[in-house]
């Protein structure tokens, strides 16, 4: 300490300025004629000074060693003491923060050390120089060049990296001594500059710190740092517990997504071979769906022809009779003969022999009938002859044809539609999506219609007769079904688009309405397909329709011939003509019948209305006949007769028909009360 005092004294002692010596004009005179001289001392003295580095690591070793000493031999403290006549001294801190020592001496009663940031007035710094300056500090050096030699630290700049590391010890040491006698280390301060005596002088006064220590507020701040570091752990074990479970869901869904992308994988793989499939079958059917189509008029064509013959056939036959009993309506002319020089209606004549032999063998056929067994016959047995039923056959082998170039899969649409099942049974939400349902009418349309060639629709009327319609019935029903699931509507469209169509075609062409035979297969087609879907759509009123049309056909043809016989015909002719009306009327009778057995599938009030139409223009006039004759019992057997097919809510329009009938004919008032009586009885 006595040592670091006296070399502060010195350094403040050579800060101070030299005072100002009067001229000495014969010393200058040396000076200047002896220059080289001075020159060469001041040069030997500069190579022989230590540097100002060298100086301070000396200290700093001589004041660690002296510490190291007092340690080993315990006379001495291991620290610095930091408290002076019991004060705590500051620790001095430099402008940048860092702490180098406190202060003590006898003024401020602490220990003084180096402060880097203070201007170090010692023997190294004269004010005008590296040289060292020796002897009276006011007095001027020789030579008067002191302020214009260069500093230490230019001569010594290979050795300052090694200083600055040595300083940095240096500090850490000081600051381990610190610690060690107890004290904090407080922030570092810059210190303030102090003037004393006229002079400009730095001081640095160490910070004041606590004289003593709180235990009970430490034991708090412990206490409140413990139950700090409680809560902190309980709230890292619950993160912990937080992350470990984040980290299971994490692998949950990690499991879940390996799975869910195996199941996307394969309905991927599955998507692409029922597109690759469905774009083959339709490939193949815009290929065949035109030739069916072709096949489909044409067994139209084959229907409307053999129908057209039949009617042809049975109007040349009433033709026929009605010439042998009321004569040609045109008399014969002149033959005529056309450009190859045939008779016109010769093909005409000698068809009408042939017909002639047909009723005579028909008549040896059914014996002992009359007029009204033959009115009454049925048409079954009045088939046309020809090659037509060949040409079926032909066009139904061509038909098996049409899918003998494809594949397996795709001859039948069986493999599709197991196909479709199947994405609706594994991918529900995939075939809701894509509206299949809407798309299968049409996709298995064209395997419906080759089934429809080869039906026998009068024979086999029922739809669970064909094998589509088998297959169909329950498709995409499984599972749970809703009442709204699209599926339930496939085997309607098709039958509303496909079937139905086909129907009307059948009943038009091939269906005759006064067979016996025809009558319970067309019944039966007709509610089948009323069954399927609403009476109100269009398709399924152009059937009704197309029924309706058939019979008023019929109705319109049967006026076309004399439904009475003349009244000054011959007798020979007379009894001809009477067994054609009569047989037309027993004929008329059989349409009436047919007509009222279809009051249950067609609407009762156009049949109602069209039956008393028929019933008047057809049967009343023959009963007015015999009733201006006076036969009256006839007219009341024949009138029963006919009222028998009616229903008994139409039976009373029926009687004023026949009375009003009578009545505008003026038939004799007894006999039309006679009439009247016994029709009322009887309805």
């Amino acid at each position: 300490l006595a040592a670091l005092r006296g070399n502060a004294i010195h350094i403040q002692s050579s800060s101070k300025p030299a005072p100002k010596q009067p001229e000495k004009k014969a010393g200058a005179a040396m000076e200047v004629e002896n220059p080289s001289l001075e020159e060469e001392e001041e040069d030997e003295e500069g190579r022989d000074l230590p540097g100002k580095e060298e100086i301070l690591k000396a200290r700093r070793k001589r004041e660690m060693m002296r510490a190291m000493g007092s340690k080993s031999s315990g006379s001495m403290p291991e620290f610095i003491p930091l408290k002076a006549n019991g004060k705590a001294k500051a620790p001095l801190q430099s402008s940048d923060g860092q702490v180098y020592g406190v202060e003590e001496d006898e003024e401020h009663g602490g220990l003084v050390t180096e402060n880097p940031e203070d201007v170090e007035q010692d023997v190294f710094d004269d004010n005008k120089g590296s040289r060292l300056f020796f002897g009276d500090p006011g007095k001027p050096a020789k030579g008067g060049r002191g302020g214009d030699r260069k500093a230490p630290a230019d001569f010594d700049m290979e050795r300052q990296a090694p200083a600055e590391e040595e300083d940095d010890e240096y500090k850490k040491w000081i600051d381990e001594q610190i610690r060690a006698g107890g004290a904090k280390m407080p922030r570092r301060q810059v210190a303030t500059q102090a003037i004393s005596d006229g002079k400009d002088r730095r001081s640095y006064r160490p910070s004041q710190s606590k004289t003593g220590t709180d235990v009970t507020a430490e034991m708090r701040r412990i206490s409140e740092s413990l139950s700090s570091l409680k809560e902190n752990c309980a709230k890292g074990g619950r993160d912990l517990g937080q992350l470990d479970r984040e980290i299971k869901q994490t692998q949950g869904d990690l499991e879940k997504f390996q799975i869910e992308m195996k199941t996307m994988n394969k309905r991927y793989l599955f998507y692409q071979r029922l597109r690759d499939k469905l774009s083959d079958c339709l490939d193949c059917l815009n290929t065949k769906a035109p030739v069916i189509e072709e096949a489909m008029v044409e067994m139209s064509e084959l229907y409307t022809a053999q129908a057209k013959a039949k009617r042809q056939h049975f109007d040349l036959h009433t033709r026929d009779e009605c010439e042998e009993a009321f004569g040609p309506k045109d008399a014969p002319t002149e033959k005529k003969l056309d450009e190859f020089g045939r008779e016109v209606g010769m093909s005409f004549n000698l068809g009408k022999e042939q017909r002639a032999k047909d009723r005579e063998a028909k008549r040896e056929k059914f014996k002992n009938i009359g007029p009204k067994e033959e009115g009454l016959l049925t048409d079954d047995d009045e088939e046309v002859s020809g090659n037509r039923s060949d040409r079926r056959e032909r066009l139904l082998r061509e038909v098996d044809t049409i899918f003998a170039d494809t594949e397996e899969d795709f001859k039948t649409f069986h493999a599709i539609k197991d196909q479709l099942e199947l994405l609706k049974r594994n991918y529900q939400q995939a075939y809701t999506d894509t509206y299949i349902s809407l798309s299968v009418p049409s996709l298995f349309a064209p395997y419906v219609r080759i089934e429809l060639l080869k039906w026998e629709a009068m024979e086999k009327p029922r739809f669970d007769s064909m094998d589509w319609y088998n297959r169909m019935a329950d498709y995409g029903l499984f599972g749970d079904i809703s009442d709204g699931d699209p599926d339930l509507d496939v085997v309607p469209k098709l039958v509303e688009k496909v079937v139905i169509p086909y129907i009307t075609t059948i009943l038009f062409t091939i269906w005759n309405p006064l067979s016996e035979r025809h009558f319970g297969g067309a019944e039966s087609l007709v509610r089948e397909a009323l069954d399927h879907v609403d009476g109100k759509l269009e398709a399924p009123q152009n059937l009704l329709a197309t029924v309706l049309d058939r019979f008023q056909a019929i109705i319109n043809s049967h006026g076309k011939y004399p439904l009475v016989p003349e009244d000054k015909a011959e007798s020979e002719k007379r009894q001809k003509q009477w067994n054609f009306c009569l047989k037309r009327w027993w004929r008329a009778v059989k349409i009436l019948r047919q007509l009222v057995r279809w009051k249950s599938v067609l609407s009762s009030d156009v049949v109602r209305d069209l039956t008393l139409s028929h019933f008047d223009d057809n049967l009343v006039p023959l009963l007015v006949h015999q009733a201006r004759q006076g036969r009256t019992t006839e007219v009341l057997n024949m009138a029963r007769d006919a009222m028998e097919f009616l229903p008994i809510e139409w039976k009373g329009t029926a009687v004023k028909v026949v009375a009003s009938a009578c009545k505008k004919a003026r038939v004799d008032s007894r006999v039309l009360t006679t009439i009247k009586d016994g029709l009322r009885q009887t309805s």
